[in-house]
């Protein structure tokens, strides 16, 4: 079993991979796809590609499952090495940083990336994902940045180990990338008059803010989700071994 959950980390940071270096290779090297699009569309994806693309919440939700799932698999390989007595002090402080790094970022940003952009692409698809991006990103890179990653974290967070985790410090972690990322993401669209999704140029600052605030809320939620699925594996590993010694 733990032979077969290694193998399925390293096919996932396999895919994810595949995933930065197509999505890459699309948006700055689009090839013949320049040629389907208009003047405006290319001035657009240029725009996208320079000043945009670290700005995209997506982007940011997919850095955080790379860098979780590279240090999954590097603690796996170095598990795989070395013996347990010579890394265990190391290992035992990677442990914490991976459960604390998952439950209070990986989970929650991703959970609210890939929602809150299907449910703005089913409101209005073209001030969100501009046909001009469909011309350029294959359908699969769409849903390998939106839809698959919200089902690995829900995987992953009944196979992984997120037991002795401290609350409130997760809550901090997740309320201080909360505001990087709104900070970032409104002094551009403020001061730099440049907002990355084109929804919110013509909206007023007050639906903007409530708009921020609904997201940032909305990650709480995704992390109490978290907390209660692993809470619940740990009752169902606890309910089996009762069950065991039952039947012995």
């Amino acid at each position: 079993m733990t032979i077969l959950i290694k193998l399925c980390h390293w096919f996932i940071m396999l895919f994810y991979l595949v995933l930065i270096y197509c999505g890459l290779k699309s948006i700055f090297f689009p090839s013949l796809a320049v040629e389907m699009l208009s003047e405006k569309e290319v001035v657009f994806i240029m725009k996208m590609a320079k000043n945009n693309l670290w700005l995209y919440f997506s982007i940011w939700s997919v850095v955080l499952q790379v860098a979780y799932f590279l240090l999954v698999s590097i603690l796996e390989l170095v598990d795989s090495v070395y013996s347990m007595t010579q890394m265990a002090s190391l290992k035992k402080q990677v442990e914490i940083i991976r459960k604390y790094f998952f439950i209070s970022l990986v989970f929650p940003i991703t959970l609210c990336a890939d929602v809150t952009f299907w449910t703005v692409y089913a409101y209005d698809k073209e001030r969100l994902y501009p046909s001009a991006v469909d011309k350029i990103i294959d359908p699969w890179l769409n849903h390998g940045i939106h839809t698959i990653p919200s089902v690995l974290v829900f995987i992953h967070v009944f196979i992984a180990d997120f037991s002795g985790i401290n609350t409130k410090l997760c809550l901090k972690l997740l309320l201080s990338f909360d505001i990087i990322y709104s900070a970032c993401f409104v002094w551009s669209g403020l001061v730099n008059e440049n907002w990355v999704y084109l929804i919110f140029e013509t909206m007023s600052v007050e639906k903007i803010t409530l708009c921020v605030l609904i997201c940032n809320l909305s990650t709480g939620f995704y992390f109490a989700v978290a907390r209660l699925l692993s809470s619940y594996k740990k009752r169902i590993k606890e309910h089996g071994k009762r069950t065991i010694k039952k039947i012995k």
